[in-house]
């Protein structure tokens, strides 16, 4: 529904998608989730594994490119 709504140029078709969507909600968003601290750490050490990579391919690119 979501991607619908995204997907329209008509406001009113737009939020009544969305509003839709909204009404499936139930409940809290990571209820099954189990450990939500480990998972939350687990996603930060990926996300710092990847915002290292970049920033090692994009030093890679610089020496490449006979940059400092």
């Amino acid at each position: 529904m979501t991607d619908a709504a995204h997907g329209t140029d008509d406001p009113r078709t737009r939020a009544n998608l969305l509003a839709e969507a909204l009404a499936l909600w139930q409940g809290d968003a990571f209820a099954g989730l189990g450990d939500l601290d480990r998972i939350t750490a687990r996603v930060l050490a990926v996300l710092g594994s990847e915002k290292f990579a970049a920033e090692f391919a994009s030093d890679a690119d610089d020496a490449d490119a006979g940059l400092p």
